[in-house]
């Protein structure tokens, strides 16, 4: 009974203590709570005791004052009474995702005429192939085009020596009898009896290196006096070499003058004892001859001597129709122009008389035998450059424009820049699109509605040649210009986009009127894209430096276009944003408004100023000239600022001589002096623009408000000639007289 007592017993306290815990941490405040329960924690459970001892538990002096060990943090401790479960627990934080806007030129174009983005055209297909060819034809075509460049087959050393490894132990077979010179020709004959098998590439490159070593110890005159045999021999590694020679040549595209000298007397070494082969070995001959023939072609080719070209290709054709076989060559360690069969030889013939047959376009067309010319241009058009003639010729018919853009861009895309076709097809370009251009204006846009679905062909082709000017990277000390005009592309794609408004506004229009509920607000609108299009131009044309590297073409166009509509309700919204790019316009073309400090939205684009003409001075008269004319008695404020009268005044100095104001004005003054008596009712120079005609009031009023009245009075006499009805001039005319006489009188000694 007594050891279930104690046992009991020990319960209990076990319970109490627990109670006794928790009713402190619930109490507990600040560091001197949380220090009390990491000592209670860190004290060994109860041990059970008897009854005895369980009353009166003592404890020692010496557990008491012993230091307690840490375990871990204090925090860890408090984990059974659920503590660590109370902590908030932390919320994900929710990431948008932020649309990337695609920043090029390009990407801007598309975004604002991406009704002409449904379809791509971008593939490599000819525009002028119209009708579509069935599969099974197609992949027939596409076989025989294909075997015209066939990939060449990769051998490792490892393939070629287990190809070879009886002519190599035949080869081991004969070491002992040769010397080291003679050791070399061996290998070179060994090496260039498996010109029909794919060989590693570093062996090629070592055959060269070889060979020439060959041709140091062994004289070429001496052949004739060679067994044939050996004359085989001999032929045929020379043959290999000139091969591999041209392979190394082209595929480090190397210019044409490496085949002179040592290749080019190899070369017509073979063709002098080309002949040697017929009294033994017919067939021989005839492969040897077609491998011989073709290397000529392909050189002749590459220094583009095409007459000498299509005599070899004439030649490779007479062996072919000799023989009457469907025979095929080919060479795998060439990786172009490896393929030999009567098919390419025909198609060459083709292609190698349309080509000559150019040479005569110029003189045609100059010649105006424009039916000649169509047929020879029609026929060679995908294989050649004179894009050009054939667009004119083609236009005097009214036809197929776009279709010669779109072939022209691809190629100017696609030809390398050190190329010196590069510009041709640029020209080519531009020739095109003067034609568009003149074609919408007399036109309109409308008339390319023509195209149908094509009508989106033309606009990728021209977001192509404007993508190619403005996003791709230049060097800012470049004095090099892109061989396309900037001005057109974009005044094309602008008649697009203006189309596309005027679309949208009918519907909007149309939506409006039969709406129920008129309460409805529009949505905030934004700058039409119409002239937005012009201001981005410019901005991704000064990022280049190019602003008015074409003489300012594109930059005065926009001039043409804004101006008129300056100050119609339709950009009244804008007039602010519209006036900081107009002002940016104007100050890389004429370096005006200067710019100053406060002028932060005008940045430096290095532009070459342009000259200003009296045209483009009364745009710019009507650009900042004030909305309206300022009253004689109103504030300083309200006049024009100091740089403005600057400008008026380099405008007077560009009028013609035919609009003489000055000399009109002594009408005015005649009868300001009571010489005459009848004021004229109307213009005294009828021919001086309307839009311009304030400039000589303007210039009156700042001078009276900054009170220099000898030309406040020249510059009101000036403008009663071509206003002689305005109050305000006379009123100024007035005051100023009479403070000029005012000081007179003042000035006077009683």
């Amino acid at each position: 009974m007594n050891g279930i007592n104690g046992e009991v017993d020990s319960r209990g306290v076990q319970a109490e203590e627990s109670m006794k815990m928790e009713t402190d941490i619930a109490t507990m405040s600040d560091g001197e709570e949380v220090e009390e329960v990491r000592n209670e924690a860190m004290e060994p459970p109860p041990v059970p005791v008897s009854s005895d001892t369980s009353s009166n538990p003592v404890k020692s002096d010496d557990s008491a004052d012993k230091p307690k060990k840490r375990r871990g943090s204090d925090l860890k401790h408090l984990e059974q009474w659920g503590w660590h479960k109370s902590r908030a627990r932390k919320k994900p934080t929710t990431v948008t995702p932020v649309e990337q806007v695609d920043k090029t030129c390009a990407g801007y174009l598309k975004r604002i005429l991406g009704r002409y983005y449904g379809e791509c055209f971008d593939t490599s297909e000819s525009p002028f192939v119209e009708t579509r060819v069935p599969e099974k034809e197609a992949q027939e075509g596409n076989k025989k085009r294909d075997c015209d460049f066939k990939t060449p087959s990769t051998a490792t050393e490892d393939d070629f020596q287990k190809r070879t490894a009886e002519e190599f132990e035949k080869f081991v077979g004969e070491l002992d009898k040769f010397d080291l010179i003679l050791l070399l020709s061996k290998w070179l004959e060994y090496i260039a009896k498996f010109w029909t098998m794919s060989i590693p590439r570093p062996i090629c490159e070592q055959y060269l290196k070889i060979y020439k070593y060959y041709l140091n110890h062994y004289d070429l005159m001496a052949w004739n006096q060679l067994e044939y045999r050996d004359f085989h021999s001999v032929f045929e590694m020379t043959l290999f070499y000139l091969e591999q020679e041209h392979e190394r040549i082209a595929v480090k595209k190397l210019n044409k003058e490496e085949f002179s000298g040592e290749y080019r007397r190899l070369l017509l070494h073979l063709m002098f004892h080309s002949g040697a082969y017929m009294l033994e070995d017919e067939d021989l001959h005839f492969l040897t001859l077609m491998r011989l023939f073709w290397i000529n072609y392909i050189v002749c080719k590459y220094e583009n001597n095409l007459e000498d070209a299509i005599d070899f290709i004439y030649k490779i054709h007479q062996l072919l129709e000799e023989k009457r076989l469907n025979l095929t060559v080919d060479l795998p360690n060439k990786s172009a122009e490896n393929h030999i069969d009567l098919g390419i030889i025909e198609d060459l013939i083709c292609s190698l008389q349309r080509t000559i047959k150019l040479n005569n376009v110029a003189n045609l067309y100059k010649d105006e035998k424009f039916k000649e010319l169509s047929v020879i241009l029609k026929d060679s058009l995908i294989n050649c450059t004179e894009i050009k003639n054939l667009d004119n010729t083609l236009m005097k018919i009214n036809t197929q424009f776009e279709k010669c853009l779109k072939y022209a861009v691809d190629f100017f895309l696609t030809i390398p820049e050190n190329s010196h076709r590069l510009k041709e097809w640029g020209d080519s370009v531009n020739f095109i699109l003067i034609y568009l251009e003149a074609l919408i204006k007399h036109e309109g846009i409308d008339i390319l509605s023509c195209l149908e679905q094509f009508e989106a062909r033309l606009v990728q082709s021209l977001v192509k040649i404007i993508s190619n000017q403005l996003d791709t990277p230049f060097e800012k000390n470049s004095t090099q210009v892109h061989s396309i005009n900037f001005k057109i592309p974009w005044i094309i794609l602008h008649a697009f986009v203006q189309q596309e408004e005027d679309r949208q506004h009918a519907v909007g229009k149309k939506l409006k009127s039969s709406s129920e509920t008129s309460d409805v607000e529009d949505d905030e609108e934004s700058m039409p894209n119409s002239i937005l299009i012009f201001f981005t131009a410019h901005e991704f044309l000064g990022r280049k430096f190019w602003c008015t590297k074409d003489g300012g073409q594109l930059m005065t166009h926009t001039l043409d276009i804004v101006v008129p509509i300056l100050r119609s309700p339709m950009l009244e919204p804008f007039r602010d944003i519209v006036m900081e790019y107009m002002e940016q316009l104007t100050y890389c073309l004429y370096s005006y408004p200067p710019k100053r400090t406060r002028s932060r939205h005008i940045e430096e684009h290095e532009a070459t100023q342009i000259e200003l003409t009296w045209e483009r001075a009364m745009q710019l008269f009507e650009i900042y000239r004030p909305d309206h004319l300022p009253e004689f008695d109103s504030y300083k404020v309200d006049s024009i600022t100091a740089d403005l009268e600057q400008l008026l005044q380099r405008i007077l100095n560009l009028t013609p001589k035919e609009l003489n104001v000055p000399a009109a004005a002594y009408t005015i003054k005649d009868f300001i002096s009571g010489e005459s008596t009848s004021l004229p009712e109307y213009s005294l120079v009828p021919a001086f623009p309307a839009r311009i005609s304030s400039i000589f009031y303007l210039l009156a009023d700042y001078y009276f408000k900054n009170r220099d009245f000898s030309k406040t009075v020249k510059y009101y006499v000036q403008d009663l000639s071509l206003n002689p009805c305005r109050f305000d001039a006379w009123a100024g005319l007035a005051l100023s007289k009479a403070t000029k006489l005012e000081g007179k009188l003042n000035s006077c000694v009683p």
